[in-house]
């Protein structure tokens, strides 16, 4: 790979890129007339097919090291529960954005560093310094604080902040068990089949409960195509990558951008201003995991 590409400047610049991109996903879901099951179906569905002929090539030649060999069955079968995972979390975000504001759903959702920290002390030992462990508590402060207070959207407000952060627990179950696979499969190979089984799963789900799946206006299709280049593509996977030449704490402090740069698209699109609580609790959320992240990553 081109040496200017990954230098540390460089790299910073596109994970920047990265975060903006990532910040369209709750724009484009609110632009979507489709069932939100539907809408993140076509999402999942659509970056498989972009990814798919790099797949093929890469299947076809002989792997370069240990990390590019083909996945044996337990990884298989963990990366196709981390797609179920990625699957639920799709789907209670997709639903949360049409009961709450843009927001309090992306800060909600963004809270998954603290579920990520939990479930690695739990099931992968990881250690966790004390100092996190107290901005976890603030950050959670704040998050309930959010989801309890007023956002402009009426009785729907508590479900759709709810979901948020049942979306956030959901992604990270898929991020602990990427943590464990990924050790020993490429991220090409771990994000296709992980891909794959969400879409499946939402597909499957679709067709169970009677979701319309088409045929959509062009207009429909764009939308659908754009969540799987921005916020997926070159949102998600840009970090994935990133995490190879920059240290974990740039990466997850940078997306806490997302919920801010998503914000101001809201206002922009939708004419949607937050309000002085939203502002208040965001704040101390995002604070929150900022420093949490620090904490827990170390400077």
């Amino acid at each position: 790979m081109n040496s200017r590409l990954t230098q540390p400047s460089t790299v910073k610049l596109v994970v920047l890129l990265g975060v903006l991109s990532v910040s369209s996903s709750a724009i484009l879901i609110r632009l979507s007339a489709a069932h939100y099951v539907t809408a993140a179906s076509f999402r999942m569905l659509f970056t498989v097919l972009l990814m798919a002929p790099t797949m093929a090539y890469r299947l076809r030649r002989r792997p370069a090291s240990v990390a590019e060999a083909p996945m044996d069955g337990a990884a298989r079968i963990w990366s196709i529960i981390g797609g179920l995972f990625l699957a639920l979390h799709f789907g209670f975000w997709f639903k949360s954005l049409q009961l709450t504001s843009v927001s309090t759903a992306t800060v909600l959702v963004n809270t998954h560093p603290l579920f990520v920290m939990v479930l690695g002390a739990l099931f992968l030992g990881e250690k966790v310094p004390a100092a996190a462990v107290l901005w976890m508590l603030a950050a959670m402060a704040g998050s309930a604080g959010l989801a309890l207070g007023g956002t402009g959207f009426g009785e729907t407000a508590l479900e759709g902040n709810l979901l948020a952060v049942a979306g956030a627990g959901f992604v990270s179950v898929y991020m602990v068990i990427g943590r464990h696979i990924r050790r020993r499969v490429s991220l090409l190979r771990y994000t296709f089949v992980v891909y794959l089984a969400a879409a499946a799963t939402l597909l499957l789900y679709a067709v169970i409960t009677g979701a319309y799946l088409g045929p959509f206006p062009p207009r429909e299709y764009i939308i659908f195509l754009a969540m799987a280049v921005f916020p997926t593509l070159l949102g998600h996977s840009v970090f994935n990558w990133a995490l190879k030449y920059l240290r974990m704490s740039f990466v997850s402090t940078a997306i806490l951008g997302e919920p801010v740069f998503a914000t101001i698209l809201a206002m922009i699109v939708f004419s949607e201003i937050p309000g002085p609580w939203t502002i208040l609790f965001g704040a101390v959320v995002i604070f929150s995991i900022y420093r949490f992240t620090a904490a827990d990553t170390g400077p």
